[in-house]
């Protein structure tokens, strides 16, 4: 079989029919500078390889042609300071009314306030839905005189679409909430017996009802 073309990496599925480890080394060798190739024809051979042995960006290859790694979103980086400032907001919030948070379910505090943040985004964004529906359905209604031209179509259209990226706006944010309520999840947090832990005033069942909503 041949080897792939370093100067010209193949898509993803040749290289899978022909990259086999011995082709891949007798390739990188031809390709590489100390061996008469060149680092741009060695780059795209490793970039050639790693398509192939990544399955989402060799499918993502083979649909579009590109080889570029992917791009982080920043939802991971996000989700965990999201989760990290939900459990501060709790500790605080405790702390200023003089309850000890450690006698206190803290993780459970910042994912029960942060489910209160995800249902207000899907509250939002169903409004906005039920909006544009109402509007696309009135716009129907709306047409031009013979003869005459469509002024009131195009400005309803561009109002209906200002009311669909609402619902989109709204949501943005929800890959995010939702991740940083698994990691939260992903731990647990050892509450300390209330009588061993003398921190101001006594505390109450009332402390485990506290919410602090993110906005």
């Amino acid at each position: 079989m041949a080897s792939p073309n370093p100067t010209n990496p193949p898509s993803a599925s040749s290289t899978a029919e022909t990259g086999s480890e011995s082709a891949y080394r007798k390739a990188a060798k031809r390709a590489h500078p100390d061996h008469g190739g060149s680092t741009d024809a060695f780059t795209k051979l490793n970039r050639a390889l790693k398509v192939l042995t990544d399955p989402e960006r060799r499918a993502h290859y083979d649909r579009t042609g590109e080889d570029a790694e992917p791009k982080p979103d920043g939802t991971e980086t996000r989700a965990m300071q999201t989760a990290f400032q939900a459990l501060g907001n709790v500790i605080a919030n405790l702390q200023a009314q003089s309850f000890n948070p450690e006698t206190m379910d803290v993780l459970g505090m910042a994912v029960k306030d942060l489910g209160i943040v995800l249902g207000k985004m899907e509250s939002i964004a169903k409004q906005a839905r039920a909006n544009a529906d109402k509007a696309t359905k009135l716009g129907k209604r709306f047409k031009a005189r013979r003869g005459k031209p469509d002024i009131i179509g195009p400005m309803w259209a561009a109002h209906v679409a200002g009311l669909e990226q609402q619902v989109v706006t709204a949501l943005a944010d929800k890959p995010v909430v939702e991740r940083a309520i698994a990691i939260l999840k992903d731990h647990e947090f050892e509450v300390l017996a209330r009588e061993a832990a003398p921190y101001g005033r006594p505390l109450s069942p009332f402390a485990t009802m506290l919410q602090s909503p993110m906005v």
